[in-house]
């Protein structure tokens, strides 16, 4: 029995608290986020405060008490208190990996550290095996959203008898496009590698 804040009532919240349009709020909640996932990943807040300014923290700490009051959640809740569930409730955790035994993670290349958290609870490396994460490193676009590479880059160190398939024939592209393409990323500095290819 709660209320889930999309994009629009977090702005409107944020609006409120400051009562000025002077201020981005699309940045203010993307420090929000951040500032949630440091402190669900860390031993509490008092270890990230130093991380951010005092005036970002009032701001932060009232929109927090704000979404309290009105019994809602915001995307970033809903993941910080289902890692935390999983973590001081190991029963409920292992309920969960029996009931969904297999586990398919899509655009594995945009997830966060916040989502590699409850992946990891979800489906422990050290004893899960029928996981299957589909991803391109080279596709990762989404680091201002706090997406984070390293998750797919570093799947098969975690993870040390995963089987890694690289898809590089394209279906979609002339020869043309994909020998750019193949020029272009192989400057990236963080990825597997891989050589497209067309039959076309």
């Amino acid at each position: 029995h709660f209320t889930v804040y999309d994009a629009d009532d977090q702005k409107a919240c944020i609006k409120e608290i400051l009562g000025s349009n002077e201020f981005s709020s699309d940045d203010i909640l993307r420090n929000i986020e951040r500032y949630k996932t440091d402190v669900c990943l860390s031993d509490g807040p008092w270890n990230v405060r130093g991380d951010y300014d005092a005036f970002f923290l009032d701001v932060a700490n009232a929109y927090i008490a704000a979404g309290k009051r009105a019994n809602a959640l915001d995307y970033t809740d809903i993941l910080t208190m289902t890692v935390r569930l999983f973590r001081d409730a190991p029963t409920v955790a292992a309920w969960h990996r029996q009931t969904w035994p297999t586990v398919l993670v899509d655009e594995y290349q945009d997830t966060n550290p916040l989502q590699e958290a409850w992946l990891d609870l979800l489906a422990p490396p050290d004893q899960h095996r029928d996981i299957t994460c589909v991803g391109d490193d080279d596709q990762s676009i989404y680091a201002f959203r706090a997406a984070n590479v390293e998750n797919i880059l570093q799947f098969g160190v975690k993870r040390e008898d995963a089987t890694i398939i690289r898809l590089e024939q394209n279906f979609r592209s002339s020869s043309d496009i994909l020998d750019h393409a193949n020029k272009i990323i192989s400057n990236n500095v963080a990825r597997h590698g891989k050589t497209l290819f067309t039959t076309r």
